[in-house]
């Protein structure tokens, strides 16, 4: 395993990025599926603000799986909008 340090309860990582025009309908509303590779980006970000990173894990076997997704839509993010990820990492189950 690698000497890097494990990843704290409470850990946050901050990533903002702009809807692109590719990501959006054509009333420029962003498409409800482009939030998901967004927070994707924000768990990568979080990964690499805590002193690894993804790629790291996986040349260790290490594979952080995603078993619940659950998205609220609050109001609709225009293109060029910026958005603000905000991730918080909360602690794991069990290794398997």
């Amino acid at each position: 395993m690698s000497q890097e340090k494990p990843m704290e309860v409470g850990a946050r990582g901050m990533v903002r990025l702009r809807v692109r025009y590719c990501e959006c309908d054509p009333m420029n509303v962003a498409h409800h599926a482009a939030y998901i590779p967004w927070l994707e980006m924000g768990r990568t970000e979080l990964l690499r603000e805590g002193g690894t990173s993804y790629a790291s894990l996986e040349r260790e076997g290490v594979f952080l799986v995603v078993v619940r997704l659950e998205v609220r839509y609050r109001r609709s993010v225009m293109y060029d909008d910026v958005v603000e990820i905000r991730t918080t990492w909360t602690g794991g189950g069990r290794v398997k």
